[in-house]
């Protein structure tokens, strides 16, 4: 069986970087797949780069500010039985072979992936671990293993659930659009959040962790979220963990 995945690349003032992340995908074994790049209006040279590759992209007219804005414009190239993949557009895959991996992990029952992935600055690891089997730091500074689940990963206070991430279209269709806003825009700031724990707490046991290092997190952007005003994320992070959690499907 082969699936289809649609794959949506958000970017704003890449152009270091843009190619990287293009070539990437356009090098994948594995060629059921579209895709479409939204430019968030940048304005250095990366929209011409993109045109320069003669791939599917849509530029806004003005910055939305928002990944998650930009995400949820590039899902209308998506059919319900799609697998989406977001890949940043400054970050890019780590190798030819993982749509093909992907492929393979969901021909089981499974709805959602997470996994792990490489800083590009090699200057930390990866905080990406098993919901089953989570390693968190108790109130006396103790690392301690301990079982999450999918209605209590919201609460718990612990992000595990980074790139590369991918999930069915139908199951993003699920999420109330109130949830990925605040103020009536979309979170420009622990957007990720936003929609991963919806989609985790509906999802439940067809939950995949990837193990396998599928994805290059560009953390010396400058642009990148986690060096923009790091508290004021933290805040906006409470608030998402605090909405309502959804029921499992």
């Amino acid at each position: 069986m082969q699936n289809e995945f649609a794959i949506i690349v958000p970017v704003y003032n890449a152009g270091q970087w843009i190619g990287k992340c293009l070539d990437s995908i356009l090098s994948q074994d594995y060629r059921n797949y579209k895709f479409i790049v939204i430019d968030d209006h940048s304005t250095d040279n990366t929209w011409d780069i993109i045109m320069g590759y003669r791939v599917p992209a849509f530029r806004n007219k003005k910055r939305l500010g928002s990944g998650l804005a930009n995400i949820v414009r590039g899902t209308d190239i998506a059919e319900k039985q799609d697998i989406i993949v977001t890949i940043d557009g400054d970050d890019y895959l780590s190798n030819n072979g993982v749509l093909s991996y992907l492929n393979e992990v969901y021909k089981q029952d499974v709805w959602l992936t997470y996994g792990q992935f490489l800083p590009l600055s090699g200057r930390y690891s990866n905080t990406c671990q098993d919901l089953a089997y989570t390693n968190t730091v108790n109130e006396a500074g103790a690392w301690v293993k301990n079982s999450l689940k999918p209605q209590t990963y919201r609460r718990s206070g612990v992000w595990v659930t980074s790139h590369l991430r991918t999930f069915k279209k139908w199951l993003w269709d699920m999420i109330k659009d109130e949830d990925l806003r605040e103020g009536g825009e979309y979170y420009k700031m622990a957007w990720d959040m936003a929609f991963m724990y919806p989609m985790i707490e509906m999802a439940g046991k067809h939950i995949c962790f990837v193990e396998k290092v599928l994805y290059i997190y560009n953390d010396l952007n400058p642009n990148c979220d986690g060096t923009i005003d790091p508290e004021l994320q933290i805040a906006t992070g409470k608030r998402i963990q605090a909405k309502p959690i959804y029921k499992e499907l």
